[in-house]
């Protein structure tokens, strides 16, 4: 790396997950001056990485590994890596020689959802928890810019979660509209308007929800620039880059300018609320018919939650 000709035709490379605290001196020209960004793979690349990793797998010979990839959005290699040795060992627990689709489904659920709990939920809890869930799966199955529905549960998680609603993309999404964003924060307030709708009253299984609703506005607000009173202007610096991700860093703002973020931010949540609130008040029979299946069988998948809210939009 001193420019030596005993060095001509050697190719040094190396990987790190903080760029951020890399020595200039080290960045500099003749050294490591290229860098490359490897990014999270796309949906063929996943398909891709899922061939390379399913190679000594007795895979199925009907199973659709570019199902597979449109499901797992987000996936690290590494990720998808795990997913194939985790089919791998519900095929074997079924006694199975091949690895099936169903194999894959209850992986991911494994992977997204945690392992699942042997504490059944009983009594009212049971009730508020399949009422929590049917309100986000039944506004996320009418609303036409969401994700569907994958299965709806109320068995407790190694993760924490007395039950969850799974969505599955229909491929990657490189950009999201608004309309899609105001969306998404009506499907995360869909399980405490449920309660609300319900009981009349609120409980702490919706913290989760308020807090990744409240991320999504005030991304809404300070870095997209959609919210009409503050305008097209970004209220974060620039993104740094550091083991755990990106994360813009903070501006100095004016006391009036954090008054109206926070302003817009609780009108864009009060606005997901309301519209998820309408949509189960004009959907009840549906809501029930939900909630009463998963307190009966403790899950339902979203073929039926489609065809109890009477749409066609089924993650298949």
């Amino acid at each position: 790396m001193d420019g030596f000709d005993s060095n001509k035709g050697v190719v040094i490379m190396a990987a790190t997950n903080r760029p951020d605290v890399l020595d200039k001196a080290l960045l500099r020209a003749g050294r490591f001056d290229r860098q490359i960004v490897v990014p999270l793979p796309t949906e063929k690349g996943r398909r891709q990485i899922l061939e390379i990793h399913g190679r000594g797998v007795p895979l199925a010979s009907e199973l659709d590994l570019d199902k597979v990839a449109q499901f797992t959005a987000g996936f690290s290699g590494a990720d998808l890596a795990n997913l194939v040795n985790e089919a791998a060992l519900m095929a074997v627990r079924r006694e199975s020689q091949d690895v099936a689709m169903e194999d894959f489904s209850l992986a991911i659920e494994r992977i997204v959802a945690g392992l699942e709990r042997d504490m059944p939920l009983e009594g009212e809890t049971r009730k508020k928890v399949a009422y929590h869930e049917s309100g986000h799966a039944l506004v996320s199955a009418l609303l036409p810019l969401t994700n569907t529905v994958h299965k709806v549960s109320i068995i407790p998680t190694s993760k924490g979660a007395l039950g969850y609603t799974m969505e599955m993309p229909e491929g990657d999404r490189l950009l999201m509209s608004k309309p899609a964003l105001e969306q998404r924060l009506a499907v995360m307030m869909g399980g405490r308007a449920a309660e609300l709708l319900i009981f009349k009253q609120t409980s702490t299984g919706a913290a989760n929800d308020l807090e990744r609703a409240t991320a999504t506005a005030r991304q809404i607000v300070t870095e997209y620039g959609m919210s009409k009173k503050l305008g097209p202007v970004r209220y974060v610096g620039p993104a740094s880059k550091g083991f755990l991700g990106s994360q813009a860093s903070a501006l100095s703002l004016s006391p009036e300018t954090e008054q109206l973020i926070d302003e817009e931010i609780r009108r864009f949540l009060d606005e997901a609320h309301e519209n998820a609130m309408k949509i189960l008040t004009g959907n009840e029979p549906a809501l029930h018919e939900i909630a009463q299946v998963l307190q009966d069988e403790e899950v339902i998948d979203g073929e039926a939650v489609a065809r109890i809210a009477g749409t066609g939009r089924v993650a298949s």
